[in-house]
This record gives structure tokens, sequence and C-alpha cells, in this order.
């Protein structure tokens, strides 16, 4: 068994009212304070986006710590008027989501580009 890397969060550019948090490592219980410390800055912000994308693609482990960091992201982003996201989740992350049935309640979006993610997410789920 490897030993699970830190997490990064990187703010990556979108498009305009659009946030994109590219995740890369692992949230656990160990990491989970810098997974909440992103959501927060950019929902804090002095205007929240209208949406929040969590970029997954490189989230190579996540626990019941990160998914409820996610969780209460989502919750914030709700709360601030802006829709909230996952994109392209790895398989350990999807199965995460089915197996506590959190599937409901995120947009999930397949791996696609930053705009059409933008325009998809929130339709029907805040």
């Amino acid at each position: 068994m490897t030993a699970q890397q830190a997490l990064t969060v990187r703010r990556r550019a979108g498009p305009p009212d659009t946030v994109v948090l590219a995740l890369s490592g692992s949230a656990d219980m160990e990491t989970a304070p810098v997974l909440a410390r992103a959501l927060e800055d950019n929902l804090r912000a002095a205007s929240a986006p209208e949406v929040l994308v969590v970029d997954c693609a490189g989230l190579e482990f996540c626990d019941s710590t990160g998914l409820n960091e996610l969780l209460t992201g989502r919750l914030a982003a709700v709360e601030a008027g802006s829709a909230f996201c996952l994109s392209a989740p790895t398989p350990q992350a999807l199965r995460l989501l089915r197996i506590t049935g959190t599937d409901a309640v995120f947009d999930v979006l397949p791996a696609v580009p930053v705009l059409r993610a933008a325009r998809a997410c929130g339709r029907g789920r805040n």
C-alpha cells in the first residue's frame, strides 16, 4: 500500500462568475482542513461565484472526512446563492458517492470543458 498524498487545491481560470477548484492528492482526515479552507475562501469572498466547480480528476483518494467537507461546501454554496458541482470524479470518489447516497445530492459532471460544466452545474438540485 502506498502512502496517501497531501491535498493540493488550485484555483483555475473559468468563465465569468465561475470558480474552478482542481483537487489533487487525498482528501482525508489529515488534509480535510485544506479543502475546507479553499471552499470557505471561495464562497466567503466579497461576491460568491455564480458557480463553483470542484474538479476531482486528480483526487486520488477521498474518505468520509473529505466527503463531509464537500457536503459542507455544497451547503455553503447554496446559502451563498451559488451552484456547486463536482466534475470528473475518479472511480474511487464515484464509489464513495454511490455507497453513501450522496450522488443524489451533488451535481456530478463528467470531465468536460469548464464552460460547458459551468452551464450544466446547478440545473435542478440547489
